[in-house]
């Protein structure tokens, strides 16, 4: 009987890994109790749990952590820990099922993103704000990119997330090691003028360089932002340094707009 109930697809899923990816909690309780393997893998290590996060099916998750399944397994193909999935997915209920399980908020096995990197970087502001009740460090910085969590969200334009953040005390002048950008710099570049304003009101150096010698005015112009070019002008920023072409931002703008 154990053969069967451990069947596995061509994708490596057992009937309860589909039971759980598919929310059906009556059946993922049978199975259980007619002795299905929990811990049941495919080939990128996502195991019933992990099927069961990703799809925020709180029920499930809530039947498999009662059982003592491990709730720190990572993927191999992502390298996500289920709380990440879940915060990443903005599953604040499945965050917190999983915390009570004693999930760990810091898991980074790949690329260094721990689950408030991930919330922040999708803009979940409630995960956010529940992984950094529970002492999640606002701080931390992946391996690849080496970015906090305000750099993710200022990059994406999250202005709620950046406003907790800040509200925190998450630094922001932190830079990345690729293109050496702040927060401000992402944001200026991605033409995010809230998440721009807050961070100047957060005392964000408007004339920060990125890798390219570029500031965020020079950024945002060159990427046709003309609000935020505005916006930064209004705040004192050096609108007149010329660039090797003897362009000025404002110039570099208006060049811009004509050919849009």
């Amino acid at each position: 009987m154990r053969g069967s109930l451990d069947w596995n697809d061509c994708l490596g899923r057992t009937a309860l890994s589909l039971a759980a990816e598919n929310g059906h909690a009556d059946v993922v309780e049978l199975l259980m109790q007619a002795g299905a393997n929990i811990e049941a893998s495919t080939k990128y290590e996502e195991t019933p749990i992990s099927w069961a996060v990703m799809n925020e099916h709180a029920d499930v998750v809530d039947l498999l952590e009662k059982t003592g399944v491990n709730v720190e397994v990572p993927d191999t193909e992502y390298g996500r820990t289920p709380i990440s999935w879940a915060a990443m997915n903005g599953h604040a209920d499945v965050v917190e099922l999983l915390m009570q399980a004693g999930a760990n908020i810091e898991a980074s096995p790949k690329y260094g993103r721990t689950p408030i990197s991930w919330a922040a970087m999708n803009g979940h502001a409630d995960v956010v704000e529940l992984l950094m009740q529970a002492g999640a460090k606002v701080e931390v910085t992946d391996t690849q990119y080496e970015q906090t969590p305000i750099s993710w969200a200022a990059m994406n334009g999250h202005a709620d997330v950046v406003k907790l953040l800040i509200k925190a005390g998450a630094k922001v002048e932190v830079t990345d090691t690729q293109y050496e950008q702040t927060p401000i710099s992402w944001a200026a570049k991605n033409g995010h003028a809230d998440v721009v304003e807050l961070l100047m009101k957060a005392g964000a150096n408007i004339e920060v360089l990125d890798k390219d010698g570029k500031t965020p005015i020079w950024s945002a112009a060159t990427h046709g932002k003309a609000d935020v070019v505005e916006l930064l002008m209004k705040a004192g920023a050096n609108a007149e340094v010329v660039d090797k072409w003897g362009h000025t931002p404002i110039s570099l703008l208006a060049i811009i707009e004509y050919v849009d």
